[in-house]
């Protein structure tokens, strides 16, 4: 994978891609009626946990990556995140790319939710 393009030549992205979808989900979940607060909240959360999960073991597995992995990293200019032991990659690219895996998988059930409560990597993306 090659390194982080340069300001001012980020990729173009496209419409029928992954990441527009998945960017469109969260704003609709973030502009959802105050009433649905408490599922949406839940929703937006178990995004973001295996948003972080899918980009910690995306190192692991990145040479025998599912299609929708690499098609994923394509729409995001090849570049896989860069994350340190103490950061989950708070950065455009990272959020970009991690929701955009978040999103494309399938429902969490009690078989991919771990005895701690985090969610587990699901459709071949993440830890193995």
């Amino acid at each position: 994978m090659r390194s982080r393009p340069a300001a001012g030549s980020r990729p173009r992205l496209p419409e029928s891609g992954l990441v527009l979808p998945a960017q469109q989900h969260v704003i609709t979940l973030l502009a959802s009626d105050a009433c649905a607060r408490k599922t949406v909240l839940a929703q937006l959360k178990q995004l973001y946990a295996l948003a972080w999960r899918v980009l910690r073991g995306l190192h692991t597995v990145a040479d025998r990556a599912p299609e929708v992995v690499r098609t994923a990293l394509a729409e995001c200019g090849k570049v896989l995140p860069q994350l340190t032991d103490e950061d989950v990659g708070h950065d455009a690219h990272n959020a970009a790319l991690g929701t955009a895996l978040a999103h494309v998988a399938p429902p969490v059930t009690a078989t991919t939710t771990h005895s701690t409560g985090a969610v587990g990597a699901r459709a071949g993306v993440g830890e193995t």
